[in-house]
């Protein structure tokens, strides 16, 4: 299967579009707009099939000695050519995860409950992957093969949540799905939670793609993603784990 990297600017104007990339142009409210950016805010996006894609969570060990020292590295060692950084994690030389981290059916740290940082899991189950609420699992967490606690949710059942902060503008990660099999990797330029979620809502935004369920991920200075082997942007400061997409094995 092909994959796609699509570029989502939306800012006033009219759409053009090239060979394996989309530019979209959306009219949008000023009044969420950072100010440095002049009216732009901008999605980019790296879509798959979550039957033929599998989840591997890469964690570094400890930030004072890091196991990569690098996305690429993470992503390389361990297969992929496509991920982004991951959850969330504590201040301190260790950086501890905030919330579930497993890889390869074993739990690096235990599940939370109770914090936007840590509303959803992301979890591979060796057949496809899931999107769940923290407190709502349909498995254990001992069935889960990869899995890593994010927050907050953005987008459910096809709306945005009601609340997210529209103050504070942001580089942003996330993951999303449409509920039939199709997934979506994605980092934003900086944007209010808020606007980030108004945009995966609303018809259109994701051409062909209508996004039901999406998670913001640790976003900010830790923001990074890298497409097909291609570096879309690096985190500026290490962050504890990262996200890495492979072709699914049989199993």
């Amino acid at each position: 299967m092909r994959f796609f990297v699509f570029w989502f600017v939306v800012l006033f104007g009219v759409m053009s579009v090239a060979a394996q990339q989309e530019t979209v142009r959306l009219p949008r409210k000023e009044s969420v707009l950072p100010a440095w950016l002049v009216g732009e805010e901008k999605l980019e996006v790296y879509r798959f099939r979550a039957g033929e894609t599998e989840l591997v969570v890469a964690d570094e060990g400890n930030l004072a000695k890091p196991r990569y020292g690098s996305l690429a590295a993470a992503l390389a060692a361990n297969g992929c050519r496509t991920g982004s950084n991951g959850g969330y994690f504590a201040a301190g030389e260790a950086g501890v995860p905030i919330g579930l981290v497993r890889h390869e059916g074993k739990s690096i740290t235990r599940l939370a409950t109770g914090g936007f940082s840590v509303a959803g899991v992301l979890y591979d189950d060796g057949k496809t992957l899931r999107l769940e609420r923290s407190s709502r699992l349909s498995r254990p967490t001992e069935a889960m093969r990869e899995a890593v606690q994010g927050g907050p949710y953005l987008v459910e059942a096809g709306r945005s949540i009601a609340g997210l902060n529209a103050q504070k503008s942001a580089c942003r990660t996330f993951i999303a799905t449409d509920g039939r099999g199709n997934w979506c990797l994605g980092i934003s330029t900086p944007m209010t939670l808020k606007a980030l979620a108004e945009h995966l809502a609303r018809p259109g935004t994701l051409r062909g793609f209508r996004v039901q369920t999406a998670l913001n991920l640790d976003g900010g200075s830790s923001t990074a993603l890298q497409c097909d082997g291609r570096r879309v942007q690096s985190n500026l400061k290490p962050v504890r784990n990262y996200i890495g997409l492979r072709p699914r094995k049989k199993r």
